[in-house]
């Protein structure tokens, strides 16, 4: 799958900064970059998104890495682009490669 992968992203994992006020602010952190394709979502994968369906607007495909999490994002430096990671497949059962739904934000909207 090599020649399928046609972009590199920044995988980032959230860490919490005290705000000095009780409250705590949310930093990113990039722990990896991996090989990776991003497609428009269709009408099936908003069918196959459960709750999380409205807010699906794009399907990433990347190799199998343990350290992805609901809770991370990718960020994408050649376009400018966040997507916030929603659910996480492994198709088939086998460790072949992710299929993860996510949701886009332009830069500087996190």
């Amino acid at each position: 799958m090599y020649g399928f992968y046609n972009t590199f992203l920044e995988h980032q994992q959230p860490g919490r900064t005290s705000d000095g006020q009780g409250g705590f602010r949310i930093n990113w952190a990039t722990v990896s970059t991996i090989r990776a394709r991003v497609r428009p979502a269709s009408g099936s994968d908003l069918k196959r998104g459960g709750k999380d369906s409205a807010k699906l607007t794009h399907v990433a495909y990347c190799e199998i890495d343990d350290q992805i999490r609901v809770s991370d994002r990718f960020y994408d430096s050649a376009i400018d682009r966040i997507y916030s990671i929603l659910n996480i497949r492994q198709p088939g059962g086998i460790a072949h490669h992710l299929e993860i739904d996510c949701q886009e934000f332009k830069s500087g909207s996190d």
